[in-house]
């Protein structure tokens, strides 16, 4: 998808998709509230759905991203076209979507993958919503999503669990094997 964005527009898309940032959240960004130092853009509460100042941790490649980025002189935002802030990427990006043949993709869905893959690379839930900005497990959950490469890993793993089991199978541990399974599957607590 990057690679048929245009390029005023795909630095905005790159920081959705890696960070989970909203639209508005990437589009109100001022060079303000980057600190390429520290490597944290901060997003106001004025800029955020949740009225709250949220950190957004980058890393070197980010840094770099916002070095290439030119400043406008006069205009505080971050992302601009032309020179002047881009509001709206709608038609960058459904032109970027038609020349990558992908259809029914909307600029949110950046925010679902980003969750997702951050979900998928191990980080904790708090951790996850704190890039995020969620506030409720109702709303982060909407965004997480089980695809068959998920299934497949579960899968995977309870195979090699029983491997392990079978492999280390003596009366004791299997009792607590057992009792283990027990306790995921109905809930009882069994010491």
């Amino acid at each position: 998808m990057l690679d048929h964005c245009s390029p005023h527009i795909r630095p905005v898309v790159q920081l959705a998709y890696d960070t989970g940032m909203r639209r508005g959240e990437v589009l109100g960004l001022k060079w303000e509230n980057v600190d390429l130092r520290e490597g944290v853009p901060t997003s106001r509460s004025t800029d955020t759905k949740t009225q709250e100042e949220r950190e957004i941790p980058l890393d070197e490649n980010f840094a770099n991203l916002f070095r290439r980025i030119p400043k406008v002189l006069g205009n505080p935002y971050v992302f601009n076209f032309r020179g002047r802030r881009i509001k709206d990427p709608r038609t960058a990006f459904l032109k970027a979507c038609v020349r990558a043949n992908i259809t029914n993709f909307h600029f949110h869905d950046l925010r679902n993958y980003a969750i997702t893959n951050f979900r998928k690379s191990g980080l904790s839930d708090t951790t996850i919503m704190s890039i995020s900005g969620h506030k409720t497990y109702a709303v982060f959950w909407k965004y997480d999503r089980i695809d068959r490469e998920d299934r497949q890993n579960a899968l995977a793993k309870v195979r090699r669990f029983k491997e392990l089991k079978d492999t280390y199978r003596t009366p004791e541990v299997s009792v607590v094997f057992n009792q283990r399974m027990v306790l995921k599957n109905d809930g009882a607590v069994r010491v």
